[in-house]
C-alpha cells in the first residue's frame, strides 16, 4: 500500500483456511455469494506490517506487474513528479540488510517522464496520472498530458534472477580491484530490462476520465479503452490497439487497413454518450464458454501466421467476439455494462450516488495462464462518496450459444470508511484504504449482524433493514489523522486551575506566581477535526503513552507496594505487597474456580484470577515495609521493616532468619532501619537512623551474613543496588551470576551487583559505593547532582545548588539500570540489544536527573573497581517528588525482558531508550526518551448506549507508588497471545500496579510511542473546533452529509450546517 512517500508492505495470515465461495451461480445476494461464516473475532487474523519503505516522492500509482521468470510479483509506482520504478522483493537479500541496501527490495528499472511533456509544451492532465498494465503484461498505459498517451513495453523474457547475479559478480569483481568496466566486460547479457523504451503518441480525445486494457486474447494486441469528455460535456467510450512494434496507437477511426492482431471494426469497442455523471470504466473478463478453448487456440494460431507471413495482403479478419471483453462504466444514476463484440448492453439504474473506488472480487485459483476473473458470474466490489461497500454481480447465461452477462445486480453489504482504494483478500476479506479517515480491514458475512451501537437493532434482530444492520464486520482499523482541516491546543486535565480571585495583592501575587511556576509544567494535547463527509472525526492527540486500566479498587494510604513471586524461578508474580503507616497487607493472585456445571466450554480458557488478602506467617504484618524481595539462593523471601531484617521460606512460608539493629549494638534499643534495599543475588543494604549504613549478603548455607558497616555525614534519604548488566547476556552470563542448583528454563541467573547508590538528606549529591568483596562500601565516586562536572562547577551552577538545598529539593530516590534500545519496543529481546547502564536521580521538585555510568573491575588495579559518569541530562517532569520503579517485562526462553523507568509524581513518565540498536542503525547512538502516561479508563457508571461509551477516556493521574507486577491470570483476558501462545502482557508488554491516594490501579502499558491518539466520531464532516475553558466544552462547526429539507415558509434546502457542543471529559454532545 502506498501511503504518501512511503511504500508499506502487510502479511495477511488467519489460523482459518476456509475461503469465501466464488463460484455461486444463485440469484442471491452478494453477501451470501462473497461472505464466510459469522466470525465476528479477529484472534485468528493477522495483518502484520512486514516492511516500511521511504519513496522519494509522492505515490500516484502503484500496480503489479507478472513476470514468468521472478517467482514473485514486481511493483510499478509512479509519483506526481511523474518519477517511475519497477521494484520487487529480493529473497537472496532477506535478513542480510546492509546500510547500502537497508531493505530487501530490488529496483529493476526507473526513469523520468516530465521531460517529454515539457519539451512538447504539453499540459498535464487535470484528472492527474492514469494508468494500466495490460492483463498478459505486455505493456503500461499512462495519461499524463493532455491528448497524449505514452506507454512502457514490457519485456516478458526478463529474468531478475541473472540481474541480480550479475550485480553480485560485478560487486565481487570491484572488491578485488578490477575496474567496474572490466567487470562488466566478463558477462554477455541475454536478457532484456524489464521495460522497454517508452513511446507517446497522440490521441484524439482531449479530455481523459479514465483508461484501462481490455480482456482480450493474447492473440490480439493490447486493447485500450478510454473514456473522455468532449467539449459540449458529452461522456463517451472508445478503443485503441496498441502496436508496440511500430511503437504506435491503431485508432479506431483507422478502418482502412487492418492491422494484425486487431479486431474487426464491428468488435472494436465504442459507446457513445454514457451517464454524464460517469466516472471510471472498469474492464469485464468474458465468461468462458465450453468453446472459448477451442476458438482462443484456433484464433492465436491464425493470428501468428498472419503475422509472420511476409505477404501484404490483407488478412482475413478473425472473430473474437466470444473471448473480448466489455466494460463496467460507472455513473452517477446508473451502471452500464457494454460489449460491442458481443453487441450486449445492459443498464442498471441506481439511486444518485458517485461512486469512488473499484476491485474485481478475484478466484484464488488463477494463475498467469487463464483469465483473471473467470467464472459464469463476475463479481465488483464499489465503494461510494458516503463509505458504502456494494457488490455488483453480472450474471451470464450460456443458452442459445452465447455467454454475455445478462443482467446485473447490485447489493449493499455495509458502512465503512470512505474508500480511496480498495482491495479483495482471501477469505471473504476487505482492506479499505481511506485518505479521508481510518484505513480497515474488513470482513463479509453470511448473515446481517446489527449494527453496534444502534439501539434499535440491538432490539431486533429479524427483519431488518438496510441502515440497521450489516454485512461487514471491523476485524482492524489503522489509524489516519488527515485530512487535518482545523486543530486547537488544549490543556490536559490535570492542569492547575486558575486562582480564586479575592483577598489582599500580596496573597493574589504569591498565587499568581505559584500558578505560573506551575504553568510551566503544563501537559497539553492536540485536538483536531479530522476527516471529512461520514468520515469526520474528533482526535485528541497526546504526547505520550496509553495504559490500559484493568481493574482498580479504592485503598487509601499505600506508601510503597512490591510483586512477589512464590519461587524465585516462577515466571509470574503471586503476591502484591502493600505497605501502610503502621502495618503492611498482602493481596494474593488466586484462581478463580469453575462452575461445575460447565455449560460453556469457551468460557474456560478465558478463566481468570483474582487478588484476595491472603496472610504469610513470616512476615511482620504490624510494621510498615521498607523493602520486600526475592532471593534465588535457598530461595527465600526476604522482608525489611523499621525493626528487623526477615527471611522467609517460600515453602513453609515461615520465619528462618531474622536480625535486628539490636543485635548490631545491645545498648541502642531505639535503633530503627530507615532506608532499605536489596537485590535477587541476595545483596541488602539498609541505612540506620544517624546516618549507619550495613552491607549484608544471603548466602545459601549460612543464612544472613552482615558485611561491612559505614558512616554518613548525614541521614540517609535513598539507596538503590539493582545490578547493572551491560554485557551481560543469557548466552554469556558473567562470572558473578549466582549458581542455581535448579536453573530455571523461563529465569536467568541473578547477577551481582558491584556498587550501591545512595542519596542524603540536605545534601545534593549521590554517592556511589562499592560491593566489591575487596573494598565493601567504600566510597568510589560523588555526584554532584548540581553540574555537569563534579569538579568543575560555575558560580550560577553552585547557586542553583544552593538554592535547591535550601527548598530541601535533594535526592529521594535513585535508580541503576541497564537500559536497552529495545526498551520501546517490547516485544523484542531485550538480549539482542546494546544496553546502557543508566544512574537515574528523582528530585523532590519534579527534576529528573540522568546519567550514563560506567563501572570498570580490574582485579590488578587499585582500586579494582572504578567508576565515571558522563551524558548528564535534566528534565522536569512535575511539580511532585519523583520516586523512581524499575519495569521488566517477562523473562522468557531465558532471555532478559526488555527494560525502561517509570517516574511517579503528577505526571507519570515513563523512561526508555531508542535507536542505536540493529545492523541498519549501527552509526546512530541511542537517545533517553520520555513519555507521559496517559490512563485508559471507562466509566462504569456512565450508560453503555450514551456518547461516552464510544471511546476510552484518556486522562493524566497522579501516581504516588507503583510496582511492576506480571500476572496472566488478571491481565491475560486484556490482550491477545503471542505466537507462543503465551499471554502478550506476560511475553511482551509492561502492566504494574499504580496508587494514588486512593485508588489501586492495575494495567498494562502500551507499546512505548511518542503520541497516543483518541478518535471521536462525528458522523459528519467537521469544519472548525475551537475549546472553552470556562464552559469545559468543545464547540464544533460540523457540515451534515446529506441535504436536509427546511420546513420553512420558503422551503429552502439547507445542507445540514450546524455547531456541536460536546463535554471536555465525556464528549457527550451537550448542544446542537
Amino acid at each position: 500500500m502506498a501511503k504518501s512517500q512511503r511504500l508499506e508492505i502487510r502479511h495477511l495470515s488467519s489460523g482459518n483456511d476456509a475461503t469465501a465461495s466464488d463460484t455461486g451461480t444463485g440469484t442471491g445476494t452478494g453477501s451470501t455469494a462473497l461472505g464466510n461464516s459469522n466470525n465476528t473475532g479477529s484472534s485468528a487474523t493477522s495483518f502484520s506490517q512486514v516492511l516500511s519503505v521511504p519513496v522519494n516522492g509522492r505515490i500516484t500509482a502503484l500496480l503489479p506487474i507478472k513476470i514468468p521468470q521472478s517467482p514473485t510479483a514486481l511493483l510499478f509506482i509512479l509519483t506526481d513528479r511523474l518519477q517511475f520504478a519497477v521494484v520487487g522483493y529480493n529473497l537472496s537479500a532477506a535478513g542480510t540488510c546492509t546500510h547500502n541496501n537497508p531493505y530487501p527490495l530490488q529496483t529493476h528499472a526507473s526513469g523520468v517522464l516530465r521531460e517529454y511533456g515539457r519539451s512538447t509544451g504539453g499540459r498535464e492532465a487535470e484528472c492527474g496520472p492514469l494508468v494500466a498494465v495490460d492483463h498478459w503484461n505486455r505493456c503500461i498505459a499512462m495519461h499524463m498530458f493532455d491528448g497524449m498517451v505514452t506507454v512502457l513495453p514490457i519485456h516478458q523474457s526478463y529474468d531478475p534472477t541473472q540481474i541480480m547475479q550479475m550485480q553480485i559478480d560485478s560487486a565481487s569483481a570491484a572488491g578485488s580491484g578490477l575496474k567496474q568496466g572490466m567487470a562488466k566486460r566478463g558477462h554477455t547479457s541475454v536478457t532484456p530490462p524489464v521495460l522497454g523504451e517508452p513511446f507517446h503518441v497522440r490521441i484524439e480525445e482531449r479530455t481523459l476520465l479514465s483508461l484501462c486494457f481490455l480482456h482480450a486474447p493474447m492473440a490480439l494486441l493490447p486493447q485500450l479503452a478510454l473514456l473522455h469528455q468532449d467539449s459540449r460535456g458529452m461522456q463517451h467510450v472508445i478503443s485503441h490497439s496498441v502496436d508496440m512494434r511500430k511503437k504506435d496507437l491503431i485508432l479506431y477511426s483507422n478502418t482502412s487497413k487492418t492491422a494484425g492482431g486487431v479486431p474487426s471494426p464491428s468488435q472494436r469497442l465504442k459507446k457513445s454518450r454514457v451517464d454524464g455523471g460517469s466516472g471510471f470504466i472498469i474492464p469485464v473478463p468474458p465468461p468462458p464458454s465450453p468453446s472459448t478453448a477451442a476458438a482462443a487456440a484456433s484464433a492465436s494460431a491464425s493470428a501468428s501466421a498472419s503475422t509472420s507471413s511476409s505477404s501484404s495482403a490483407t488478412p482475413k479478419a478473425l472473430s473474437f467476439s466470444h473471448m473480448m471483453g466489455g466494460v463496467l462504466i460507472l455513473g452517477q444514476r446508473q451502471i452500464t455494462y457494454h460489449n460491442t463484440a458481443a453487441g450486449v448492453t445492459k443498464v442498471l439504474p441506481i439511486s444518485p450516488s458517485l461512486l469512488l473506488t473499484c476491485c474485481l472480487v478475484e478466484d484464488e485459483n488463477d494463475s498467469m495462464g487463464a483469465i483473471p476473473g473467470g467464472g459464469s458470474n463476475v463479481r465488483f466490489l464499489l465503494g461510494d462518496e458516503t463509505g458504502r461497500i456494494h457488490v455488483v454481480l453480472l450474471m451470464s447465461s450460456s443458452e442459445g450459444g452465447g455467454n454475455a452477462p445478462t443482467s446485473l445486480h447490485l447489493d449493499t453489504l455495509g458502512q465503512a470508511s470512505i474508500s480511496s482504494s480498495l482491495t479483495y483478500l482471501p477469505g471473504g476479506m476487505i482492506f479499505v484504504g481511506s485518505q479521508f479517515g481510518d484505513s480497515q480491514l474488513l470482513r463479509i458475512l453470511d448473515e446481517p449482524i446489527p449494527i453496534v451501537g444502534d439501539a434499535q437493532a440491538s432490539e431486533e434482530a429479524s427483519g431488518m433493514e438496510f441502515g440497521e444492520s450489516t454485512f461487514l464486520s471491523v476485524l482492524d482499523e489503522y489509524v489516519n489523522l488527515g485530512p487535518i482541516v482545523d486543530f486547537d491546543l488544549v490543556p490536559t486535565a490535570h492542569s492547575p486551575p486558575s486562582s480564586a480571585s479575592g483577598g489582599d495583592s500580596s496573597s493574589n501575587i504569591a498565587a499568581a506566581a505559584a500558578q505560573g511556576s506551575a504553568l510551566q509544567h503544563r501537559q497539553s494535547q492536540v485536538v483536531t477535526a479530522s476527516g471529512s463527509s461520514t468520515n469526520g472525526s474528533i482526535r485528541l492527540i497526546r504526547n505520550g503513552i496509553g495504559m490500559n486500566e484493568c481493574a482498580s479498587v479504592d485503598i487509601p494510604g499505600i506508601k510503597n507496594m512490591w510483586g512477589l513471586r512464590r519461587k524465585w524461578a516462577d515466571k509470574d508474580d503471586g503476591y502484591l505487597v502493600q505497605s501502610f503507616v503502621g502495618e503492611t497487607r498482602i493481596l494474593g493472585v488466586t484462581e478463580e474456580e469453575e462452575e461445575e456445571d460447565g455449560e460453556n466450554e469457551e468460557d474456560e480458557e478465558d478463566g481468570g484470577g483474582t487478588l484476595e488478602e491472603v496472610m504469610i506467617p513470616g512476615f511482620d504484618s504490624s510494621s510498615s515495609t521498607l523493602f520486600v524481595g526475592n532471593i534465588a539462593g535457598g530461595d527465600l523471601l526476604v522482608q525489611i521493616t523499621e525493626r528487623e531484617i526477615r527471611l522467609v521460606n517460600c515453602v513453609t512460608l515461615q520465619c528462618v532468619s531474622t536480625w535486628s539493629p539490636t543485635d548490631l549494638d545491645p545498648d541502642n534499643i531505639g535503633a530503627m532501619i530507615t532506608v532499605a534495599s536489596g537485590n535477587e543475588f541476595g545483596q541488602l543494604v539498609v541505612a540506620l537512623r544517624g546516618g549507619m549504613v550495613l552491607h549484608f549478603k544471603v548466602e545459601d548455607a549460612i543464612g544472613l551474613t552482615f558485611v561491612e558497616k559505614s558512616m554518613m555525614e548525614r541521614e540517609v534519604s535513598c539507596i538503590d543496588l539493582n545490578p547493572l548488566r551491560s554485557g551481560v547476556t543469557s548466552d554469556n552470563t558473567s562470572s558473578d551470576a549466582m549458581d542455581i542448583d535448579e536453573p530455571s528454563k523461563v529465569r536467568c541467573a541473578p547477577v551481582k551487583s558491584e556498587v550501591a547508590a545512595i542519596g542524603l538528606w540536605d545534601d545534593f549529591t549521590v554517592r556511589i559505593l562499592s560491593l566489591h568483596q575487596s573494598m565493601p562500601l567504600k566510597e568510589l565516586l560523588r555526584v554532584h547532582l548540581g553540574s555537569s562536572d563534579e569538579d568543575e562547577e560555575t558560580g550560577d551552577e553552585r547557586a542553583n545548588a544552593e538554592s535547591r538545598r535550601s527548598q530541601n529539593m535533594m535526592a529521594r530516590s535513585v535508580c541503576l539500570i541497564t537500559l536497552d534500545s529495545t526498551s520501546s519496543n517490547a516485544g523484542e529481546a531485550a538480549s539482542k540489544s546494546t544496553g546502557v547502564d543508566m544512574l537515574l536521580v528523582g528530585l523532590g521538585d519534579g527534576t529528573l536527573v540522568s546519567y550514563a555510568i560506567v563501572v570498570s573491575l580490574d582485579t590488578a588495579s587499585t582500586p579494582p573497581c572504578q567508576v565515571l559518569i558522563h551524558s548528564r541530562k535534566e528534565v522536569s517532569l512535575g511539580t511532585q517528588t519523583i520516586n523512581l520503579i524499575p519495569l521488566q517485562t517477562a523473562q522468557t526462553n531465558n532471555l532478559y525482558g526488555s527494560t525502561c523507568v517509570l517516574a511517579t509524581g503528577d505526571r507519570p513518565t515513563v523512561v526508555y531508550l531508542a535507536g542505536g540498536s540493529g545492523s541498519m542503525q549501527k552509526r546512530s547512538n541511542p537517545k533517553l526518551c520520555y513519555s507521559n502516561v496517559n490512563l485508559s479508563t471507562s466509566d462504569d457508571d456512565e450508560d453503555e448506549d450514551s456518547g461516552a461509551s464510544l471511546a476510552r477516556q484518556q486522562r493524566v493521574i497522579a501516581v504516588n507508588v507503583a510496582t511492576s507486577f506480571s500476572s496472566p491470570l488478571l491481565f491475560s483476558s486484556s490482550s491477545a497471545s503471542t505466537e507462543d501462545g503465551q499471554p502478550q502482557t506476560a511475553a511482551s508488554h509492561y502492566s504494574l500496579c499504580v496508587s494514588d491516594d486512593a485508588t489501586l490501579r492495575l494495567g498494562v502499558i502500551d507499546d512505548i510511542q511518542k503520541l497516543h491518539v483518541t478518535t471521536f466520531k462525528l458522523g459528519m464532516a467537521p469544519r472548525r473546533i475551537v475549546h472553552c475553558s470556562d464552559s469545559k466544552m468543545y464547540a464544533v462547526g460540523c457540515i451534515a452529509a446529506e441535504k436536509v429539507e427546511n420546513k420553512t415558509q420558503e422551503s429552502e434546502a439547507n445542507m445540514g450546517n450546524c455547531v456541536r457542543f460536546f463535554d471536555e471529559s465525556t464528549f457527550e454532545e451537550v448542544d446542537r
